[in-house]
């Protein structure tokens, strides 16, 4: 008898060990059933992930942009001088841009005259100094290093428009200029020139066109600003 309580009562406490396990185990709060993703869901969530890392690579160089320039601007012995000097520099080149400051300086004469020369239709206009040819020459220029830049004494600023004016070109919708055209350019002359004449260049171009050419370097070029600049209706003679 004694032998069978002793049993029973081992038995009972394996059975008892085991239920308490068990539940313990499915209650637990860490228990979570495997789930399964498809491809699709992998690729998208994989995406999201990237797109997480890059913007928050992004804020943390943001982030030491602004350290470096807050550490520079603490350690400078003259922080508020050095600010203020830089957003008057800054000021002055938006100023420059836009074509709202006179400048003077050394530079370059760009001259473009209409070949004359030509005996069928196709060389008459590859002979025509059109108003793309003006754009891009100004561009190049631009390229250069060219602080600033006229076309028969008009500014060119960033909001400047060269359209075709049937024989003529317009320049801001409101001066009809006619060859042969001066375009000024203030800057480092030889770059300028170095620029301009490059295999590649569209200067070049103009060049096998046949349209007359010439570069002249200039050690003081001055210019008004875009609102100083008088635009009489005309200028030069007519083609």
């Amino acid at each position: 008898m004694k032998f069978n309580e002793e049993k029973a009562l081992l038995l009972f406490s394996g059975m008892l060990t085991g239920i308490l396990v068990a539940t313990l185990f499915f209650n637990s709060s860490s228990f979570k059933p495997t789930a399964f993703l498809t491809y699709k869901q992998y690729q998208k969530l994989n995406m999201e992930a990237n797109e997480l890392k890059n913007e928050v690579e992004g804020l943390n160089k943001a982030y030491n942009e602004l350290d470096r320039k807050l550490y520079k601007y603490n350690i400078s012995n003259e922080k508020d001088k050095s600010v203020l000097e830089t957003l008057s520099k800054e000021l002055e080149e938006a100023k420059m841009f836009y074509g709202d400051t006179p400048v003077e300086g050394s530079g370059i004469k760009v001259t473009i005259n209409d070949n004359h020369e030509h005996t069928n239709y196709f060389e008459l206009i590859d002979g025509i100094t059109h108003n793309y040819d003006i754009y891009n020459i100004v561009n190049e220029l631009k390229i250069g290093g060219a602080e600033a830049i006229s076309v028969n004494g008009n500014r060119i600023a960033s909001n400047t428009s060269i359209n075709c004016g049937g024989p003529t070109i317009l320049i801001n919708d409101d001066t009809y200029i006619t060859p042969p055209f001066e375009i000024m350019a203030i800057g480092d002359p030889d770059a300028l020139e170095y620029t301009l004449m490059q295999q590649q260049s569209y200067y070049h171009l103009l060049q096998i066109r046949g349209l007359e050419l010439n570069i002249t370097k200039m050690k003081d070029i001055k210019m008004d600003s875009v609102i100083e600049v008088k635009k009489p209706t005309y200028l030069n003679s007519k083609r």
